[in-house]
């Protein structure tokens, strides 16, 4: 009995407790609305100033909600079209977007299929008026609000043309101008299709399956990006609907968590899929976050594609719309939401951000690792990293300078009004004697032409002026300065193939809009190049994920598309004296990737040891040795001459069979006399092995002959 009453004495000391707790914080929250009015009050009666309340107010909220996090926003009524855009990628509008400029305000870009598409405007026509009101006194701010509206109401402009000159009065009737989600999907190559997702807008994964349906449609399709770079996310359930493409029906996707339970939710795809077996890349980089994470970490957790690319933002958290009253509202953070394995990609630290908000470094002691469908080890702490890194291409500063200050987009629009038409995206390309009309018309332009290097100069003057050692050095300095500045045609000279890519992707943007230009961008795209050329093409890309997966110790790999023989990596599709160079290059790619991994920090010492079952052993032993010393000059490590290993195969045994028979493993490893390896932590290469038995066998070997820790690094697997 006593007991019992102990027990009841407790609960009703608990909800006594709770009970005071929420008073407590009414209490409070109640007092400080009433400070906060009374604050109110004495400004808006005593200030030596007229104050306007309601901008006083929006300020106060503005500052309350940037306090908690970059994402939680005040919506004001005014701004209610950026809630719509932001939902369903759509406005009320005339689709074009404006600069200002003397005498008006200039057509900076059309989109494709607007009604100003329609009504014959291009980038380059001038403004004059806009329903009778002239542009010149007003801003770009001014002349967008009189574009946007209610669908169906007819604007008149007043047009200067850029074709031709004359002017012209134009009516065009607003109409509801979306922006697709699939900015461009196609195929990059005979076997490639490629999907770009800009944003995750309402029923946006109804246009990523229309273009996976299509690009299938070929026949010819064998692998698929998903290019999400740059994007910022959008409606998780499109994220979701995404995701249930490629997967089955019913599999979880992503669990939202939050303070309320109301906020709880777990979501599953519900979809059928379109395609379960094709294999995917999807890629990545900073500028991915939010549901652009959530479609990169499902597809990551349930082994179902390869990430490819750098780091995502690390945004995980979700926000909710609601309603605060006469038509303003609240953007804020309600849940954070969970992968598949329960990894959270939010950043845990908001300090420590990159220049571009995205995750900065991540101290070991806060990251947790997870664990995929297929038992690979993934972590948290922020973002989504990719299974294969691949860094972006950066530009010099006069070519960055020369696109900010719009001096490419300006000569577009020159060579727009002087060539009618232009060949396809993928095929257009500039001549020599175009791009140096290009160079003269810049030089002519400000802008920042500085390259790195005169910057670095620059600032040496400055440090070497302070410290009064000019006249010292004055002799070497001037030869430096020689060397170091260009001038505005030389730097855009000796930066001509970056800028000239640039600028063929701005002209192509005049006359096939935005879908033209990233089909340009594509020609360019290194990292997608690359990330191409690291894709392993079997039949399922999970099982094929080689990177950190152990076989007898630990196991390095380069995943590389290989041609249908099961023997021969990339490098043999190549005449002799390409594989050399590309040995080289590939090797320097993967003691990179060996250098910043822990798991191989320690190697004593690197050994070739091809293991192909080809008749040409020397060409198998020189190519090992190349791809060996590339790794030891990147991640300063001897390499000693190889051991060449042969195979026979069993009168049962055909070519066609990806299973080798090999005999006396152990007797093959005869290390070279007076090599002194015993106990090292070694690093086996090559770049094609065939199954996991036979690695197996090989490192036991060693392992057994000389008590060493191996490891195997190698450019292909063969399984």
């Amino acid at each position: 009995m006593n007991t019992k009453l102990r027990s009841l004495a407790f609960a009703a000391a608990l909800l006594l407790a709770s009970v005071l707790t929420a008073q407590s914080r009414e209490f409070k929250a109640g007092k400080s609305l009433d400070i906060q009015f009374s604050v109110l009050r004495e400004l808006s009666l005593f200030y030596v100033d007229t104050i306007q309340v309601d901008k006083l107010v929006q300020t106060g909220i503005n500052a309350m909600v940037e306090s908690l996090d970059p994402y939680t926003v005040y919506i004001p009524e005014e701004d209610e079209e950026s809630i719509e855009l932001l939902t369903t990628g759509s406005y009320g509008g005339i689709g074009a977007l404006i600069k200002k400029v003397d005498g008006g305000v200039e057509i900076s870009e059309i989109y494709e299929n607007s009604p100003a598409a329609k009504a014959g405007l291009v980038a380059g026509d001038i403004i004059l008026r806009i329903d009778s009101l002239p542009t010149a006194g007003l801003n770009v701010e001014q002349c967008s609000s009189k574009m946007k509206g209610t669908p169906g109401v007819v604007v008149t402009f007043v047009i200067k043309k850029l074709r031709g000159g004359e002017t012209k009065e134009i009516k065009i009737a607003r109409e509801r101008v979306h922006f697709p989600d699939v900015a461009y999907w196609g195929m990059v190559n005979d076997t490639v299709g490629y999907i770009r997702i800009t944003s995750f807008t309402l029923d946006g994964a109804k246009d990523v399956k229309n273009a996976v349906v299509n690009l299938k449609k070929s026949g010819k399709i064998k692998r698929l990006v998903l290019d999400l770079r740059g994007n910022g996310g959008g409606l998780l359930d499109e994220a979701v609907n995404i995701v249930s493409i490629f997967v089955p029906s019913g599999t979880k996707v992503v669990s939202a968590l939050g303070r309320q339970k109301q906020t709880d939710a777990i979501y599953y795809t519900k979809e059928e899929p379109t395609d379960t077996a094709l294999p995917l890349i999807v890629l990545v980089n900073s500028g991915s976050a939010s549901s652009s994470e959530i479609v990169a970490g499902a597809l990551q957790d349930l082994d179902r594609a390869t990430i490819i690319g750098t780091r995502t933002f690390g945004k995980g958290l979700v926000q909710s719309i609601r309603d605060v009253g006469y038509n303003n509202k609240i953007k804020l953070t309600t849940a954070k939401y969970y992968t598949p394995s329960g990894r959270c990609v939010q950043a845990i630290d908001y300090s420590n951000r990159n220049e571009d908000g995205s995750v900065g470094n991540i101290p070991d002691s806060l990251i947790r690792p997870f664990k995929t469908s297929k038992g690979r080890v993934v972590y948290d702490g922020g973002g989504i990293a990719p299974d294969v890194k691949i860094e972006a291409e950066s530009y010099s500063r006069p070519s960055l300078s020369l696109l900010y200050n719009d001096i490419l987009r300006d000569y577009s629009i020159i060579y727009f009004r002087d060539h009618l038409s232009i060949d396809s995206p993928s095929k257009f390309k500039l001549s020599d004697e175009e791009f140096e009309k290009f160079t003269e018309y810049a030089v002519g332009r400000e802008f920042d032409h500085r390259t790195a290097s005169e910057v670095d100069y620059d600032r040496l003057m400055a440090t070497a002026k302070k410290e009064g050692l000019i006249t010292e050095l004055d002799s070497g300095l001037k030869q430096l300065e020689s060397k170091v500045k260009l001038g505005k045609s030389g730097s855009i000279r000796i930066n001509g193939k970056e800028i000239k890519a640039l600028l063929e992707e701005e002209i192509v943007n005049r006359y096939y809009f935005q879908r033209g230009r990233i089909e340009s961008i594509i020609r360019n795209d290194k990292q997608l190049k690359e990330a191409i050329y690291f894709w392993n093409w079997k039949d399922n890309p999970a099982e094929q994920i080689f990177w950190g997966r152990v076989y007898f110790q630990r196991v390095a790999s380069l995943i590389l598309y290989r041609d249908e023989s099961p023997y021969r990596s990339i490098i043999h599709q190549f005449k002799y004296n390409r594989q050399v160079s590309l040995g080289r290059y590939l090797g320097s790619l993967l003691g990179k990737r060996l250098r910043e991994s822990e798991s191989f920090n320690d190697i004593d010492v690197i050994i070739p040891v091809p293991l192909h079952p080809f008749k040409k052993w020397k060409r198998g032993y020189n190519q090992a040795n190349v791809i060996a010393k590339a790794i030891g000059k990147e991640m300063d490590v001897p390499v000693l001459n190889g051991i060449l290993v042969r195979t026979t195969f069993t009168s049962t045994q055909t070519t066609k069979d990806p299973l080798h028979r090999w005999k006396n493993v152990e007797k093959a490893f005869k290390l070279r006399r007076g090599d002194r390896i015993k106990g090292c932590h070694i690093l086996l290469v090559d770049d094609v092995l065939t199954t996991g038995a036979t690695l197996e066998a090989c490192g036991t070997a060693l392992l057994k002959a000389e008590g060493c820790t191996v490891s195997v690094a190698t450019l292909a697997f063969v399984e």
